[in-house]
């Protein structure tokens, strides 16, 4: 349940009096909009919500509501189930940035009116519903037909390092594993305060201690691990590294363009989403105008490593 979520404690606090105040009011808790980092477990936050409210869940991808008729299809097929087990429907709808602006709009209607209209303009009525939305590009979401309907629009933050040092114990500790704090804080300290993130290196890193038929985590073993995958002492792939290495070899800001390509990379939506807001948050870029360049911070890093290396 809620209180079993590790970290975003003001979140966490923010839910619950939502949830009292639905319950209070004998009414569906209000449509949610969660953001946040890839990794930092946005779909269990809701289904969280969901399990606490008693309501029936119906999930989807935003990439599969591509047609106005999708959507139409996802909320009366949800709100029908929903009703059939005597429940108001959860509709959770994942990166639903992905659903296009034009089908974003379909939304609207049902959410102001509680129905549908059908082809030949007759209203198809909805049992109670929530819709809950997660996504890493809150920006793209429709402000006008969509983002305004949201009567919640929550953040999820990305962990603190003691945060997700108890998720990396907690892990071990279930996979019959262990490992000194020291050891285990090697681990949360560059995941980048991505649990997903937390749980792939430590996998890998018993991986290592296993294969040598032990269950204590050693720092040779974490050491291992990020040799292997590329990642250095502040947390950067070598995608990352890369990137940095492209702006240190120009010397001025390049575009974001220009970038995605040098990356090789075919969407600099891409980029901006998975590549450069640890680079952000860390100080390492900075935008101008012109483009994107390195900071000081940025420069000393990327003289400190050697640049890219590794495979991408």
């Amino acid at each position: 349940m809620l209180d079993d979520i590790i970290g975003n404690e003001p979140l966490k606090d923010n839910i619950k009096v939502a949830i009292k105040a639905s319950r209070f009011r004998h009414e569906p808790i209000g449509h949610i909009l969660l953001s946040g980092s890839g990794g930092l477990g946005k779909t269990h936050v809701l289904n969280v919500i969901c399990q606490e409210i008693d309501a029936f869940k119906v999930i989807t991808q935003g990439n599969r509501l591509g047609s106005p008729s999708a959507v139409k299809e996802f909320i009366i097929d949800g709100c029908r189930r929903a009703s059939e087990a005597g429940k108001q429907a959860f509709l959770i709808v994942d990166e639903i940035h992905e659903v296009p602006i034009k089908c974003q709009e379909e939304f609207y209607y049902p959410i102001d009116n509680k129905c549908v209209l059908s082809l030949s303009g007759d209203h198809i009525y909805l049992s109670p519903f929530t819709l809950a939305g997660a996504t890493t590009c809150p920006e793209e979401l429709d402000e006008k037909s969509l983002m305004s309907r949201f009567v919640y629009r929550w953040h999820l933050r990305d962990m603190e390092a003691i945060d997700l040092l108890f998720i990396v114990n907690n892990y071990l500790r279930s996979s019959g594993c262990y490992a000194d704090v020291p050891i285990m804080a090697m681990i949360a300290t560059r995941s980048r305060g991505i649990p997903r993130l937390a749980l792939k290196y430590a996998r890998r890193a018993m991986d290592y201690a296993n294969s040598e038929s032990r269950e204590e985590l050693k720092e040779l073993d974490v050491n291992k691990t990020f040799e292997e995958m590329g990642i250095d002492d502040m947390g950067l792939d070598p995608q990352q590294r890369k990137y940095l290495t492209i702006l240190y070899n120009a010397g001025k800001p390049v575009g974001v363009e220009a970038l995605a390509s040098m990356l090789d990379e075919t969407k600099t939506g891409q980029v901006k989403k998975m590549i450069e807001p640890y680079l952000w948050s860390k100080g390492l870029i900075t935008t101008s105008s012109r483009g994107r360049e390195l900071t000081e911070v940025g420069f000393k890093h990327i003289m400190a490593v050697g640049g890219f290396s590794g495979e991408v």
